[in-house]
């Protein structure tokens, strides 16, 4: 119900303008903003699926992309990539035409890998099994083929986002990836004067794409680290990008 009162509108039980109570209330900007900022938030944390906390700040959306494709070209931080999104929930998910993903790196890593499945040698059939394996798995990791064109990417893109399902490509290109990943310097940690092992890796990781609208992401990490995690340094790895350059890599 309304009253009118000097020519206004006012909800009947409510204090009109001028009333005992108006300054308490938010103004119309304010609820304006307050929704806009909470409607981004719920939006991008729908569009997107997480990843560690070490790896967030690399993605302009602070997860991978539901329904997109990102390109990995490093298989550890392909494997740490995927441990979150897999263990994320009940979900299955499935390794495509990469025949050395290793089980027990991927355990280390938080994959369950009970909810794995592998398909191997897809023998040119790569789109078929894509477009067949997108409806019932939240994360695909493939090889693309060789000479992937614009067209079959274009066309399992258009699935992919019907479905939301993310895709890591690793080994390949896929035409149209929205980010790629890199690990552009590395530094293995453990090894003594001539004794002990490998037990750590420092790198920097490079995050490109037009997703990033032309500004580069990077970050240091430890990957893997001592507990075959990804982990943030405590204090900076390489001073300079000359350092860098000469560092010893595996």
């Amino acid at each position: 119900m309304t009253d009118i009162e000097d020519g206004r509108l006012a909800l009947v039980g409510q204090p009109a303008a001028g009333r005992t109570g108006e300054a308490d209330r938010p103004s119309l900007q304010e609820l304006l903003d307050a929704t806009s900022l909470q409607t981004r938030a719920r939006e991008r944390a729908e569009a997107t699926v997480p990843v560690d906390d070490a790896l967030a700040p690399l993605l302009p959306d602070g997860g991978l992309l539901r329904g997109a494709v990102t390109e990995v070209g490093d298989a550890g931080l392909l494997v740490q990539l995927a441990a979150v999104p897999a263990a994320t929930g009940a979900v299955w998910s499935a390794v495509i035409d990469i025949p050395e993903f290793g089980d027990q790196a991927a355990r280390s890593a938080g994959v369950p890998i009970e909810r794995l499945a592998h398909v191997e040698n897809s023998q040119g059939l790569f789109a078929d099994v894509v477009v067949a394996l997108a409806p019932a798995f939240r994360l695909l990791l493939v090889r693309p083929p060789a000479g992937m064109t614009g067209k079959m990417a274009a066309r399992l893109d258009s699935h992919l986002r019907a479905h939301g399902t993310v895709v890591l490509a690793y080994g390949g290109h896929w035409p149209g990836a929205q980010l790629r990943l890199d690990v552009t310097h590395r530094l293995w940690r453990g090894l003594g004067d001539g004794w002990g092992q490998l037990t750590e890796r420092q790198v920097r990781v490079e995050c490109t794409g037009r997703r990033t609208r032309g500004r580069a992401r990077s970050a240091e990490l430890i990957l893997p680290d001592a507990a075959g995690r990804v982990s943030r340094p405590a204090e900076r790895l390489f001073e300079t990008a000359r350092q860098a350059r000469t560092v010893f890599a595996l």
